[in-house]
């Protein structure tokens, strides 16, 4: 007859608590396609909102403030597919993106306050700055994502984008 010792059975108590709370994180992860488990989590202890173009969902970063939209996303080096930044306006207008600081191209994509798509500006790259992009209609949304995004999706004016997600 074998004796377990103190030591083996902390062992298996720790492994097994280890199986367990892995299978919860299993279990979680089958929820809906918006669970906060599956979004990159951001130091400030919140989670990346969802918007959705199509069945498409897009983690992003979301500019509401001068500041944010003034820097955008050329505070990055690169952009994750399927990660974006979301600018929030608190009214329609004709706002413009420059690519200023930027290190990569990107797709523009201008919404209305319904979240319809009223313009689009494929493959801006930074060697257009200093040319500002503007849409063709006032918009209150913008969703800045990597260069090929809208072709990749055929995306087009018209559609619309579910950003339900972030507010």
């Amino acid at each position: 007859m074998s004796r377990v010792t103190g030591s083996s059975q902390r062992v298996f108590i720790f492994a097994f608590i280890l199986l367990v709370m892995g299978g919860g994180l299993v279990f979680l992860s089958w929820g809906q396609k918006n669970d906060p488990i599956l979004l990159p989590y951001l130091p400030q202890g919140s989670y990346l909102p969802v918007v959705r173009v199509g069945e498409m969902g897009v983690r992003v970063y979301v500019a509401d403030t001068q500041e944010e939209q003034q820097k955008g996303l050329s505070i990055f080096d690169t952009l994750p597919p399927s990660t974006g930044m979301f600018f929030v306006f608190e009214r329609d207008d004709v706002y413009g993106i420059w690519m200023k600081d930027m290190k990569f191209a990107i797709d523009i994509i201008w919404l209305d306050a319904e979240g319809r798509i009223v313009d689009i500006q494929e493959h801006a790259t930074p060697e257009s700055y200093p040319h500002v992009f503007t849409p063709r209609a006032p918009a209150r949304y913008v969703l800045e994502v990597v260069s090929g995004f809208i072709e990749q999706r055929s995306i087009t004016p018209a559609d619309y984008v579910d950003f339900s997600g972030v507010f």
